[in-house]
């Protein structure tokens, strides 16, 4: 078969608008800033007897024109939340031109999918795609294959190859970084985080061994940044040691040396072995979610890790060791109010954090902020075009401002924190900051030789292109840099860069939020609040330490395969949910007989399909987080429901 992968142009085009406006980017050749590792892992997931081929619309454009000449059996469209309408479009253009194709879809978008998307696509695909991609391939081969494919349990990551990183060979110099995922999954949960929801509360790591052969390979193929896609790349903190480990290795065998970016959590301050192996592997920023300064909106937020010893100390401790912290900020938590953002700019100064940007606090669906803002009646519907661009605008009503306040905050905010003065300032804070240290300094001298040409260009635009307030504060940086930490040249240029990148950004997005408040102003009616049902009701959820483990208990007895045994106790609390939905009360003899009953018939059920391919659960009790997860597969199973249920 011939098979097309689609990653749709995301909606929210702010990031690609911000880097068409920084010249010397543009004149690089960058098209988009993250290679899409998505596709290059389903592509490595099919079968070499099929011909694979990869389109990603940031780099070639609209995929339409490709589709004329209907010569693919199968168009595969894998997106996230944000490219959620662009991926309707492009199922719906395919449904109305009749191609023969098979159309596809999948990806973490697919937690949320709209009924026109249901209704567009022939196939859906919801979770990681390790197991459910190759049966789905298979079942086409043979005539059977299904509406939908979910995996419920999470794969072990051996089963993730190695991505077919050769299929988009020509392209890779035009992404800022090359991807590569060595962990899924979160320890930590964060009220507004649908991580945990989509990959799990527990850390899965890939074999080390597997995560150098990805890295040699985009070393080979000219890549200069490789980012770590990892949620929290030192969630598994004994893992992301042994790894950095050989990571200098193979790091210090190549000619220049790549630089590394990822995502950790702030309590990477507490350990400094972990940060020197970080400095020794040439970590050129960490992107951590500090969310909030404040220790009463953390609490709100249930980001409790970041409250000891508390985020302006943790971060001047990890910037001393020479990494720059980039920052995520939301403004919105319950204990935020107009004067935050003030307090926000002051302590962002005081941490010298050079590289960041606020966002509004978002509550996506079936997260624990959904549903207490849900039952407090503190959500509003927000159109679809603004849906996409969660993070700039917001579906939650604050507690102590309105939501006029909040954009106008957001947009004054990023006015001031993205002036020039403002940077210099904490750039030459972060460099005062830096303690001595040897090791490295070779390999960061040498990572300039890799980036000379766009290094070139922005030296011209910042010498004779650039205004003059963005002028005097690049001469001040690099000066300031060469006098005090000259080893750290790239690394500061790299955040010249990304502060341009964050300036340009911040313009648009201050215009947006600004539009928005204006017509919000005018029209307070236009949002609707939103009083949505709880999906899993109260006869589950609170009992869920008893109907959850009595499901297991009953159907292990019956199946041993791991996501064999997830799918029928899915089937049985789908079922016992219809059954006692409108009638809570306590798991009492009658509905501990009715859940066996249901679990029994699900065990046959799911035992007549086809082997799924996972490993056994060891004997004993639920594997750790397995009540939690049940839970998050019963909420989105219901959610789909009803979606299903309205389709014509």
């Amino acid at each position: 078969m011939k098979i097309i992968l689609i990653n749709p142009l995301a909606e929210d085009t702010i990031l690609r608008l911000s880097f068409s406006q920084v010249p010397f980017l543009k004149k690089s050749g960058l098209a988009t800033q993250n290679a899409p590792l998505a596709l290059a892992t389903v592509a490595a997931l099919t079968p070499l007897e099929h011909e694979v081929c990869l389109h990603d619309e940031a780099v070639h454009g609209p995929v339409e024109p490709i589709l004329e000449s209907d010569a693919y059996d199968i168009v595969g469209i894998s997106f996230l939340l944000n490219q959620l309408l662009r991926a309707t479009e492009i199922a719906r253009s395919c449904k109305e031109r009749s191609l023969k194709a098979r159309i596809v879809a999948g990806g973490p978008g697919t937690a949320r999918p709209s009924r026109q998307l249901l209704d567009a696509v022939d196939v859906m695909f919801f979770g990681e795609a390790e197991l459910t991609w190759p049966r789905f391939l298979e079942d086409l081969k043979k005539g059977t294959s299904l509406r939908h494919y979910e995996q419920i349990s999470k794969p072990d990551l051996l089963r993730s190859p190695l991505p077919r990183w050769d299929l988009l060979k020509k392209d890779l110099r035009r992404y800022g970084v090359g991807a590569v995922q060595t962990t899924r999954g979160c320890p930590f949960d964060c009220t507004f985080c649908d991580v945990i929801y989509l990959y799990g509360r527990i850390p899965r790591s890939k074999p080390i061994e597997q995560v150098m052969k990805e890295v040699r390979v985009l070393e080979n193929m000219g890549v200069e940044f490789v980012l770590f896609t990892d949620d929290n790349f030192a969630g598994n903190r004994k893992y992301a040691k042994s790894l950095l480990l050989e990571l200098i290795k193979l790091n210090h065998s190549f000619k220049a040396p790549l630089s590394f970016v990822t995502q950790a959590d702030l309590t990477i301050a507490q350990d400094d072995e972990l940060l020197e192996l970080m400095v020794e592997s040439n970590f050129a920023v960490v992107t951590i979610g500090i969310e909030s300064f404040s220790p009463e909106s953390l609490k709100d937020l249930n980001k409790l890790q970041n409250t000891k010893p508390g985020p302006v100390v943790a971060v001047r401790k990890i910037q001393s060791y020479g990494i720059p912290v980039m920052a995520t900020m939301m403004m919105g938590a319950d204990s935020d109010t107009t004067g935050t953002f003030e307090r926000t700019a002051d302590w962002i100064r005081e941490a010298n954090i050079t590289d960041h940007f606020m966002f509004l606090l978002y509550a996506p669906e079936g997260t624990k902020i959904w549903e207490q803002l849900s039952r407090e009646k503190r959500l509003v519907e927000i159109p679809p075009q603004l849906k996409v661009r969660a993070g700039v605008f917001t579906n939650i009503i604050p507690k102590k401002m309105s939501r006029v306040e909040l954009m106008e905050g957001l947009a004054d905010y990023l006015d001031k924190v993205s002036d020039p003065r403002h940077y210099r300032e904490r750039a030459i804070g972060f460099l005062q900051g830096v303690r001595p240290r040897k090791r490295a300094g070779k390999s960061r001298i040498r990572a300039v030789w890799r980036r000379r040409r766009i290094a070139r260009s922005m030296f011209r635009y910042f010498l004779f292109q650039a205004p003059p307030d963005q002028r005097r504060c690049f001469v001040s940086v690099v000066k300031t840099t060469l006098r005090l930490a000259p080893s750290l040249l790239p690394r500061m240029l790299l955040l010249q860069t990304r502060f341009l990148l964050n300036h340009t950004r911040a313009k648009i997005v201050a215009r947006l939020v600004r539009e928005q408040a204006v017509y919000e102003r005018a029209h307070p009616e236009a949002l609707g609040i939103l009083d949505p049902p709880q999906p899993v009701p109260a006869a589950i959820r609170d009992h869920i330490q008893t109907v959850i483990p009595a499901a297991y208990d009953r159907v292990r007895k019956k199946i041993s395969n791991r996501e064999a045994l997830y799918q029928a106790v899915l089937g049985a609390l789908m079922d016992y949910r219809l059954r006692f939905v409108d009638s809570p009360g306590a798991f009492d003899a009658i509905r501990r007989d009715f859940l066996e009953e249901r679990c029994d018939q699900n065990a046959i059920r799911v035992l007549s399909l086809p082997p799924l391919g996972m490993e056994d659960l060891a004997p004993g009790n639920p594997p750790p987080g397995f009540e939690r997860e049940m839970l998050d597969a019963l909420d989105r199973a219901i959610r789909r429901s009803k979606l299903a249920e309205s389709l014509p």
